[in-house]
């Protein structure tokens, strides 16, 4: 039956810019099931909109509120309208805020409901000083990750967190958000950004930042290193609410001239212009304990990338880093800048580049999403 099975995935957001979704739905795909994705769109127009993307249907689910209870009811409503049409046999949710829908959904059918947490979601930033509303999830939460047939989240930090809070019989299963390994031979020096390899051309070194420009990423930090590393530009690839204000802090620090802000690139772009860098930042700062466990993307971007990392001190960014030998460790300006200076010696340099190459295959999507096909095997 696993070959003709049908999973249906909700995700609260637009799925073609989340890696994880898009990985997960894409190996399932890979492995003859067939997969939907319903999505949510902020706009006008038709309310469902269906595209195919490497063998998975995507349905992109139109509403008009952007935020609050609003959004949240409309798109209860939405996703119970297009799920009545479909008929899966198991269905996936990404994150708390698809979580109720799902199961409301799962339960009427009597089929197998999949929660992935993708973050520590109640501890997230978005729900600081929201206690009413961090109330409302905390129940749901409580209440329906126990009816789930599997929980699945991203690191071991977090699994060991949820089976602890919830006294859950069995730990979540860790698929962490891990690479893909870049197809070398498709990605075009063409597809570099002009002010990307002027750039590269113009600075000895270059360091890469990729990601959300938002609160908590060590932008501010990163940009007062580059000010003080006088051999190094910085490539920015994201976009986000911290745009312009660090648009003010690099005019502030007047190093506009070795810091190029490209805003968010292709896949197959973004990993051309990493392969480039010197260095890349993996500069999480603990302002919730859903980021102090945080084990971002964009580590196994640049190891897959063979660049060495410097990262803070946090425990899945640590343990990764010290495990493997891909890079550095630092907690404050000084010890970024040591970093820096220590990647201009040649022979540092190129011992870590070999580590990430055998680092490689264990930290990539290949690798991990084993455990995701293992599992559905498992539930279907």
């Amino acid at each position: 039956m696993a070959g003709m099975a049908h999973v249906v995935m909700l995700v609260h957001s637009d799925y073609y810019h989340d890696n994880r979704v898009v990985r997960e739905a894409e190996l399932l795909a890979a492995e003859r099931y067939k997969v939907t994705v319903l999505a949510v769109e902020t706009g006008q127009g038709e309310p469902f909109l269906t595209g195919y993307q490497n063998g998975v249907e995507v349905v992109t689910c139109r509403i008009s509120s952007h935020s609050g209870k609003g959004r949240f009811i409309q798109m209860m409503r939405v996703f119970w309208r297009r799920l009545k049409s479909l008929k899966p046999d198991i269905i996936h949710a990404h994150d708390l805020d698809t979580l109720l829908p799902a199961w409301r959904f799962a339960r009427s059918r009597g089929i197998p409901l999949i929660y992935d947490s993708h973050e520590l979601y109640l501890e997230s930033t978005g729900l600081r000083g929201r206690r009413l509303i961090r109330a409302v999830w905390a129940v749901l939460e409580r209440m329906l990750i126990h009816r789930a047939a599997a929980v699945i989240t991203v690191c071991e930090s977090i699994a060991a967190y949820l089976q602890k809070e919830y006294k859950l019989e069995r730990k979540p299963e860790v698929i962490r958000n891990f690479a893909i390994s870049p197809k070398m031979d498709l990605i075009s020096g063409s597809d570099i950004p002009d002010e990307v390899r002027d750039l590269r051309s113009r600075m000895p070194f270059v360091a890469i930042y990729q990601g959300m420009l938002r609160e908590g990423r060590g932008l501010n930090l990163i940009t007062e290193v580059i000010q003080s590393a006088e051999n190094w530009g910085l490539i920015i690839c994201g976009s986000g609410p911290m745009a312009e204000e660090l648009n003010h802090k690099i005019a502030e620090l007047q190093i506009e001239d070795r810091i190029v802000m490209t805003g968010q690139l292709q896949h197959h772009v973004l990993a051309g212009v990493t392969g480039i860098a010197d260095a890349g930042f993996c500069y999480i700062e603990p302002i919730s304990l859903s980021y102090r466990f945080a084990l971002p993307n964009k580590l196994s971007e640049y190891v897959q990338a063979g660049v060495p990392v410097i990262g803070s001190d946090l425990p899945e960014i640590r343990h990764l880093i010290e495990k493997h030998q891909t890079g550095y460790i630092c907690s404050n300006k000084e010890q970024i800048l040591q970093a820096l200076h220590d990647l201009e010696i040649p022979e540092n340099s190129s011992k870590i580049k070999q580590n990430l190459k055998r680092a490689a295959p264990d930290l990539c999507w290949h690798t991990e999403g084993k455990k995701l096909t293992a599992l559905y095997e498992k539930l279907i």
